[in-house]
């Protein structure tokens, strides 16, 4: 919101407040149709596990994805030159450029001081599979 305000091109007048409205409303319209049915997810060559498509695990990825496209789409009449409108939403997603930098150095902390720094690595990849499920390692 700050960042719609500091440009002239989406500031002034409420403008700001009704392109997050808009960003808002156009990220429930996606997310309607890509969190409803997890099928699209389905790969050729899936086990009967995973033959459903997503689960829970992919769904705050879906919907970071929404967020992400409905950003560009509100933002896009506003922006003739695409590169601008994906500068703002890099930004914006860049936000937790500092938190990845702040974990980062935490795992490497973590490495030196461990015992086993074999099994902290298994630790923390059972937790990114975890966290990604399986189409993130397939």
């Amino acid at each position: 919101l700050a960042r719609l305000r500091g440009d002239h091109r989406t500031s002034g007048g409420g403008r700001e407040e009704a392109l997050v409205a808009e960003i808002e409303r156009r990220t429930k319209s996606l997310e309607v149709v890509y969190l409803g049915n997890f099928a699209w997810m389905k790969g050729p060559s899936r086990d009967d596990e995973a033959a459903s498509g997503g689960d829970a695990r992919d769904a705050s990825h879906v919907s970071r994805a929404c967020r992400v496209l409905a950003t560009h789409q509100a933002l896009s009449p506003f922006f003739p030159d695409t590169s601008k409108v994906l500068d703002i939403i890099r930004e914006h997603e860049g936000a937790e450029a500092l938190a990845s930098s702040v974990l980062g150095a935490g795992v490497a902390a973590a490495m030196m001081m461990t015992r086993d720094p074999t099994a902290l690595a298994v630790r923390i990849v059972r937790a990114l599979a975890y966290d990604h499920g399986d189409r993130g390692w397939a």
